[in-house]
């Protein structure tokens, strides 16, 4: 009755069999060079692969929007295709008093309000100014002049030539 049984060499062989899986992976893993190993990880870093000679445009609009086919410029007495419409040529026109004093305005540093017996006094670009006072500042290569109409609590009244703006500080 000690006779093995046969489940017990079963066990025993698939036992076996684990084992020698094991001793051969052990003995396998040093034979894998650890250069090797580096060299594929780093691979693309050392030997990148070259960009395309033509570089897609990074700000070209995707789908319908790139759809240049509804804006056309065509020369004139030339047919249209259909569904678009021409642009037309644009003049370059002379700024208006808006624009300009807009653009003065905005490089205007405003210091504060200061109040005296009967009138009232702004701090424009380090010097106090009154209402009715006249600015002379530098546009491009011109110098323009900027009068105060009007100054208010929390606001000044520009004028250049037809145009006002009133500024809030």
């Amino acid at each position: 009755m000690n006779r093995p049984r046969p489940l017990s060499l079963v066990l025993l062989a698939a036992l076996a069999a684990t084992l020698s899986a094991e001793t051969a992976i052990r003995i396998a893993w040093p034979a894998i060079p650890i250069a090797h190993e580096i060299d594929v990880l780093l691979k693309n870093r050392r030997r990148p692969e070259p960009l395309p000679l033509d570089l897609p445009n990074p700000f070209i609009l995707p789908g319908a929007a790139r759809d240049n086919t509804l804006t056309a410029a065509v020369e004139p007495g030339e047919a249209l295709p259909p569904g678009a419409h021409a642009i037309p040529n644009e003049v370059a026109r002379p700024p208006t008093s808006a624009e300009i004093l807009a653009d003065c305005v905005s490089r205007l540093r405003i210091g504060g309000l200061m109040r005296t017996k009967d009138h009232v006094q702004l701090v424009i670009n380090d010097l106090p100014r009154k209402e009715g006072d006249v600015m002379t500042l530098p546009w491009g290569t011109a110098r323009i002049q900027i009068a105060i109409v009007q100054i208010l609590p929390d606001q000044v009244v520009l004028r250049y030539n037809d145009a006002d703006l009133a500024v809030r500080f």
